[in-house]
């Protein structure tokens, strides 16, 4: 069983496990699963993808494995699936919970599933299975995306578009390269402008290509930039600029508070564009509930709505994304840090 620690401010690396956390609102707070693993995800349908050695495996809240470490690679669980290879340069497949492969291991490389499908990849070529490993849509594509809104975006020589879960054809182009859909509207860039915008699920333009970046909306609103390396700012779903361009880089809205760059530092603002949170950070990332990560110097500590530091910037790292694919750095109520060298979780 790990020894369940308390964690304060952290001043000294190898302090770190013996000390309370300091907190002004929380009464969480304790790394409950000490520092041991050599990598780690977090939390995804009550397990965890850890790596122990040189091999992972999936441990519970309580930092016992439940599947041992087994695995030459490990992605989370999600919809009651984990992706897994045995060994380098071998097949995947899918295990559930209890370590049973459920989906043989057959293919070149998979992604988790979304929406009750996963791409899969055999040879040059993507297709899509269902959750029972039936392929819904045959391995004839270049490039397919996950499922997203019930469509998923692929890539066939210079067609781009997008297909249904019945293999279905929806969209498609050759003078329009698209990015997935997220809240009805889909990013595209447009051969001849050389510029993005956005369109709608029938295919239509709703905001006209004139920007030369942009994210995907999120909560009403799509960070957009007028110019090449220039400032950016947002639009709402008419395509009417609501907080002006004047920031060097910006998160997606997926809170109240907005992590944006300013004149070199991170900040935070409100929805209607006003500085609440001075930027005084080296990095910044999204408000997950109370919390938000924030980078000073080399090191990484946690903020409340405030602007108050919760936790005293001391983790080497925190872990938020799985291969690419954000998770937010609090998943089912507990953190994965780096402390040191090893990886262990702190709670929320």
């Amino acid at each position: 069983m790990p020894i369940l620690l308390l964690l304060l401010g952290c001043q000294q690396q190898q302090e770190l496990v013996s000390k309370q956390l300091y907190s002004k609102k929380y009464t969480t707070g304790e790394v409950v699963i000490a520092p041991q693993f050599d990598d780690a995800f977090p939390f995804q349908d009550g397990l965890a993808a850890v790596k122990s050695g040189k091999m992972w495996g999936y441990i519970n809240k309580q930092g016992a494995f439940v599947i041992q470490p087994k695995y030459y690679l490990a992605h989370s669980f999600h919809e009651g699936f984990a992706a897994v290879q045995i060994e380098k340069d071998g097949k995947y497949g899918y295990i559930n919970k209890h370590g049973v492969f459920i989906i043989p291991l057959k293919y070149d490389y998979v992604d988790s599933f979304r929406e009750g499908f996963a791409r899969v990849k055999l040879g040059e070529k993507w297709g899509v299975i269902n959750n029972h490993g039936q392929l819904v849509i045959k391995n004839v594509f270049e490039f397919i995306e996950s499922f997203h809104e019930g469509l998923a975006g692929y890539i066939n020589g210079d067609e781009w578009g997008f297909v249904n879960s019945n293999s279905s054809v929806v969209i498609k182009s050759r003078v329009r390269y698209f990015v997935r859909f997220q809240e009805g509207l889909a990013a595209f860039w447009d051969k001849g402008a050389g510029k993005y915008g956005f369109i709608d699920k029938n295919g239509l333009m709703v905001v006209a290509p004139i920007y030369s970046g942009v994210q995907l909306f999120q909560s009403g609103l799509a960070a957009v930039q007028l110019e090449q390396y220039g400032k950016m700012g947002f639009i709402n779903r008419g395509g009417i600029m609501v907080i002006a361009p004047k920031f060097d880089d910006v998160f997606p809205v997926y809170d109240d508070l907005i992590p944006v760059r300013y004149e070199g530092k991170w900040g935070y603002i409100n929805k209607e564009g006003v500085m609440v949170i001075a930027p005084k950070y080296d990095a910044a990332f999204e408000f997950q509930n109370e919390l938000a990560e924030v980078r000073i110097g080399e090191k990484y500590g946690l903020i409340n709505r405030s602007g108050d530091m919760v936790v005293s910037p001391c983790f080497v790292m925190i872990k938020h994304d799985e291969f690419g694919e954000r998770l937010g750095f609090i998943s089912e109520g507990l953190i994965a840090v780096l402390i040191g060298d090893k990886w262990g979780y702190v709670s929320e």
